[in-house]
């Protein structure tokens, strides 16, 4: 009888331990999470402020846009052909550019004897320069995907390095330029 009491108190006393450690998660938190961590912009226009960007020129093969900001903040096309939904998908483009940091990037010893070919990037899908107040105009064509059309590649100019973006960066300034 001794033995049977005994159990039911080491039972009682385990549960009553594990109630009071769920209580305490419950008070204190419990440990972070990762998607709790403050938001931190990782693109290649993180240290500019999208309201300084006054223009912007767009390029593909045999196209090329112009689209500068007007006083009111609302953007036009200075050069080339109207665009649809320019007001909507410019300043999406521009934020994912901001947002959105490189996954990888290759230095030029990564890059191997074919050089840009490899990558799609020495005839690029996609040229963006992007036009600030105060700084040289940030230029960087988007090349090719990898094989799971995750990633772009892209490149800086005047950067001898391969970037390894998002795909979802390019696509947006490809649907701008009506890329499929």
């Amino acid at each position: 009888m001794v033995g049977a009491a005994l159990k039911r108190y080491v039972w009682l006393a385990l549960a009553a331990l594990a109630l009071s450690y769920l209580v305490a998660l419950g008070l204190t938190g419990g440990r972070p999470g990762p998607g709790l961590a403050p938001f931190e912009a990782r693109g290649l226009l993180r240290e500019v402020p999208l309201e300084s960007i006054g223009a912007v020129e767009l390029s593909t093969d045999g196209h090329a846009w112009r689209f500068e900001r007007t006083e009111a903040g609302i953007w036009r096309v200075a050069r080339g052909s109207p665009v649809s939904a320019l007001e909507r998908d410019l300043p999406t483009a521009l934020t994912l550019l901001r947002n959105s940091g490189p996954e990888r990037t290759l230095s030029a010893s990564e890059i191997g004897p074919s050089g840009l070919r490899d990558f799609g990037l020495d005839r690029p899908r996609v040229t963006v320069a992007v036009h600030t107040s105060s700084a040289e105009p940030l230029v960087i064509a988007f090349g090719g995907a990898n094989a799971l059309a995750s990633i772009r590649y892209a490149r800086v100019a005047g950067r001898d390095d391969v970037l390894f973006l998002p795909a979802f960066v390019a696509q947006a300034w490809e649907r701008l330029a009506g890329i499929p």
